[in-house]
């Protein structure tokens, strides 16, 4: 059991780090991630992650806690899964 809380974000960050040490390139990682802070202006994000534009995008919370789902915390789908575009990220951020 984690004797401290970390957050999903830099877990996975931390696991995007060390991926090919422990599994050289029989497997790849794809980290794309951006960790959105009150001070975040969210109209430079697109400047700073061109990605964000073209991908498919999940929006939630990142606050060391579960059923962020069953809470309605978790923006992933508008009709169907895959379709949340930035501008709906940036429209549910606020």
């Amino acid at each position: 059991m984690a004797q401290r809380g970390i957050r999903e974000y830099d877990g996975k960050r931390i696991l995007a780090n060390n991926w090919k040490e422990y599994f050289g390139d029989a497997f790849e990682y794809d980290f794309k991630s951006i960790l959105i802070t009150p001070e975040t202006d969210l109209e430079e994000i697109p400047q700073n992650y061109p990605w964000v534009l073209d991908t498919p995008l999940v929006a939630k919370p990142d606050m060391l806690f579960g059923k962020r789902g069953k809470l309605g915390l978790i923006l992933f789908k508008k009709e169907k899964p895959g379709d949340v575009k930035w501008e709906d990220a940036k429209e549910w951020i606020k």
